[in-house]
């Protein structure tokens, strides 16, 4: 059998990326704050209609938020830093 050798431009194989101005519309101002932790949040955790989130963390709290508001509907204190928090479905 003959070989032929293939000239491929090694540019050719690589995927053209848009550039960023392209990838809008994407956030560019903060809408909505969640303050209340007091130290590092470990997990978060949204619900399945993505009307509430939890959060848990180094102080030792898990939070239950409203997503649309950022308010802190209810805090939970535990004896421990919390490293997961989960919805029950």
């Amino acid at each position: 059998g003959e070989r032929r050798r293939l000239n491929i431009d090694p540019d050719s194989l690589s995927p053209k990326l848009p550039k960023s101005a392209e990838l809008k519309p994407y956030p560019s101002k903060l809408s909505v704050v969640y303050k209340g932790h007091t130290g590092k949040i470990r997990s978060l955790s949204l619900d399945a209609a993505g009307e509430y989130l939890l959060t848990g963390g180094d102080d030792e709290t898990v939070k239950l938020w409203e997503v649309i508001t950022g308010k802190c509907l209810r805090t939970w204190k535990m004896k421990d830093t919390i490293h997961a928090v989960a919805w029950n479905p």
